[in-house]
């Protein structure tokens, strides 16, 4: 004979519901968690080349003349 009422079952049923929707969740945080590492490191492996890309532009840059006629360059009268 079950000693147990039936708001008992019931609270025990949305209790193991409760349980395993959380370990749902933890196991998508930690999923997220590797997935933002993985992009971090990614990220991390870009800075190298991109400074060297930066450093080549700066150094192959040429400064722009600086023509007679420009609105910053009128002399008044």
């Amino acid at each position: 004979m079950d000693n147990r009422t039936s708001f008992e079952n019931e609270y025990d049923a949305l209790m193991d519901q409760a349980y395993q929707g959380f370990d749902q969740l933890l196991y998508n945080m930690n999923l997220l968690n590797k997935n933002l590492e993985t992009l971090d490191a990614i990220g991390r492996e870009f800075q190298q080349p991109a400074k060297l890309w930066e450093s080549f532009h700066r150094g192959i840059a040429v400064p722009a003349p600086v023509r007679e006629n420009a609105p910053n360059n009128v002399k008044p009268s």
